[in-house]
């Protein structure tokens, strides 16, 4: 069995609100498991999500540099 987490601890790893982490588990974007009527956030799912939102957080900062380039080239 791997490593799982509830959703207010998933909520504190990403330094977001537990409504937060239920749209993220709710729209697809973290994997979970039913216990009960609790969901369990699976860790590696967790982990996916963090590096891809890392990834789209430096793609969106580069953004501006990329876009400015072009300016003074004409």
């Amino acid at each position: 069995m791997s490593a799982e987490f509830t959703t207010r601890q998933a909520a504190d790893m990403l330094n977001v609100s537990p409504g937060h982490v239920e749209t993220l588990l709710s729209e697809g974007q973290v994997e979970f498991r039913t216990v009960g009527r609790h969901r369990r956030v699976l860790a590696r799912s967790l982990v996916e999500y963090t590096k891809a939102d890392d990834q789209r957080r430096r793609d969106a900062a580069s953004e501006p540099t990329r876009l400015g380039q072009g300016k003074g080239s004409h």
